[in-house]
């Protein structure tokens, strides 16, 4: 009687099973403004206030709404989407992890907002007294400290 001799080949079962345990974990990563940074000196609003005074304004105040995040999530959402789609593949390929393509979308998406930020032209012009005040007609931009605040971070519940 013949040998039959049974090789087994694994075709990527152990990196999918290692890709499914990590996205059993639920990661995701958040883009926005990341950390409360402080009132500035003399007092005024911290960062979040003042992320949050621009996206959705203070009409009783004047203040028109000027959303970056919004705008920013509307107009990117099917290029983040692509972008996920291709970074998929890679994880299935063992090219990437999921955290490291989750990291990428985040460095990807907080880039949008900034740059949304620096040279979006449909904003609500600033009022002459505010122009007046801090020397620029540009939106959004007075200190930098909204603009320097914006990042992401990867969660991974454990």
């Amino acid at each position: 009687m013949a040998r039959t001799r049974l090789v087994i080949k694994d075709n990527g079962l152990a990196r999918l099973l290692k890709m499914t345990q990590a996205l059993a974990k639920k990661p995701y990563v958040k883009v926005g403004v990341m950390g409360n940074v402080g009132a500035p000196r003399g007092g005024g609003i911290d960062t979040v206030g003042l992320a949050v005074v621009h996206e959705f304004g203070v009409p009783q105040k004047g203040i028109p709404s000027r959303p970056f995040l919004r705008s920013t999530f509307d107009a990117k959402s099917k290029d983040w989407n692509a972008l996920l789609s291709r970074m998929a593949l890679a994880v299935l390929r063992g090219k990437l992890t999921v955290e490291a393509a989750l990291e990428l979308l985040g460095q990807r998406a907080s880039a949008d907002v900034k740059k949304r930020i620096t040279t979006g032209s449909n904003f609500v012009a600033n009022a002459p007294s505010t122009i007046r005040r801090k020397g620029s007609s540009r939106p959004l931009i007075d200190t930098g400290r909204l603009l320097g605040s914006i990042s992401y971070q990867l969660v991974v519940p454990k």
